[in-house]
């Protein structure tokens, strides 16, 4: 399993981790994963993954509304 080593972390970080796992009765160990994971999710795609996505607005000749009261009326009740 792929390890990661963090240094220069801000003072008090380590001591926050800790008490976080004590707290939740979990060791470092199995406590930080999930964390790193969840931050790595949030990471942007890697460049050029994923093409851009391109919208065209159209302007249509009816205007309607979108109720649900005019969509089903009294019978989809």
């Amino acid at each position: 399993m792929p390890r990661i080593h963090a240094g220069n972390l801000p003072p008090g970080t380590l001591d926050a981790v800790k008490r976080r796992t004590a707290a939740r009765t979990r060791s470092r160990e199995n406590d930080i994963p999930p964390v790193v994971a969840r931050a790595a999710s949030e990471a942007p795609p890697r460049a050029g993954c994923c093409p851009p996505i391109r919208l065209q607005q159209v302007e249509v000749g009816s205007v309607r509304s979108w109720s649900r009261e005019e969509l089903y009326g009294d019978d989809g009740r």
